[in-house]
């Protein structure tokens, strides 16, 4: 098995879009990669409205490619999130870009060239696994998860409220849209959580109807004629609770006491704040990491 996850095999077309060539398939439309995530993600997960009045809301993405869909969401999310609260995203994608293809992908939206930057400022290295990426001043966290779709859901946990479901086309990469794929995706799912692709493949409608998901067909963008919107039930029987998914919501901290100021204390206070949580910080020296060392053992 291979240490380092693939590279993809890359064609450009004339307009400066990558075409993955194992699938003979475009990263984004023609028409309009930017504009097309607003209407066939955004709009069909009901963002920006679903999350307001929300301090967390998490969305899942399969297939994160060029990016165009993360700066869509991030530049939706700035311009109408409270200042308090935080977007967890989290991505998955089997084949990831170098940093200098990505560029070059996303020079073609100078109307996100800002959040475009920040992006592949922090551009995930070539690894299998989870690497996160924190924004702070955003409330934006996004974690790349580099692997095969199904491998990596199997190891996440959660509770998501929406799913931008962006594979290749189902014909050309199949196991990107498996039942069992849809299974664990409803699993991983809020009561109530939206679901949102540009293809009305019918393996794909019944795949998500068998996974308890709702499914409707709606206008497509560009040449696309329809795209899909599912929606899970408000109430579902066998959901696991909240609190199983993410142990620290069961009592929802305001204010955590930290004992201790060295690097372990540091980043546990970080990490609260970063989930909007106050930390106290108490160590008996006057300075952070300022604790005397231990003694050696003679």
């Amino acid at each position: 098995m291979p240490r380092l996850p693939p590279h993809p095999d890359l064609a450009w077309s004339d307009e400066g879009a990558p075409i993955a060539a194992a699938f003979t398939d475009v990263y984004f439309s023609k028409a309009g990669g930017l504009a097309e995530s607003e209407a066939v993600f955004l709009a069909g997960t009901g963002l920006p409205h679903a999350w307001a009045g929300r301090d967390h809301f998490y969305v899942g993405e399969l297939g994160f490619g060029s990016g165009v869909n993360i700066l869509a969401l991030w530049r939706a999310w700035k311009a109408s999130r409270a200042s308090h609260a935080i977007l967890h995203v989290s991505t998955i994608e089997a084949f990831p870009l170098a940093q200098v293809d990505a560029a070059r992908a996303l020079a073609a939206f100078p109307e996100v060239a800002d959040l475009a930057g920040q992006l592949l400022a922090r551009w995930p290295v070539r690894a299998a696994g989870p690497q996160r990426l924190w924004f702070p001043e955003d409330g934006f966290a996004l974690t790349i998860h580099t692997g095969a779709a199904e491998a990596m859901l199997a190891g996440m946990t959660g509770r998501f409220d929406a799913w931008f479901l962006d594979g290749f086309s189902p014909a050309r990469n199949p196991d990107m849209w498996s039942q069992a794929l849809f299974a664990r995706i409803a699993a991983l799912s809020a009561p109530g959580a939206r679901a949102a692709t540009f293809t009305v493949a019918g393996a794909v409608r019944r795949g998500l109807e068998s996974a308890g998901f709702a499914v409707e067909k709606k206008p497509g963008f560009g040449a696309k004629r329809e795209r899909l919107e599912a929606c899970l039930p408000a109430q579902r029987a066998g959901a696991p609770s909240l609190a199983a998914a993410y142990p620290y919501a069961a009592c929802a901290p305001k204010r955590v006491a930290v004992l201790g100021a060295g690097i372990a204390g540091a980043a546990c206070a970080q990490a609260l704040a970063r989930r909007g949580i106050e930390a106290v910080v108490l160590d008996a020296a006057p300075q952070l990491g300022a604790a005397p060392a231990a003694i050696q053992p003679g």
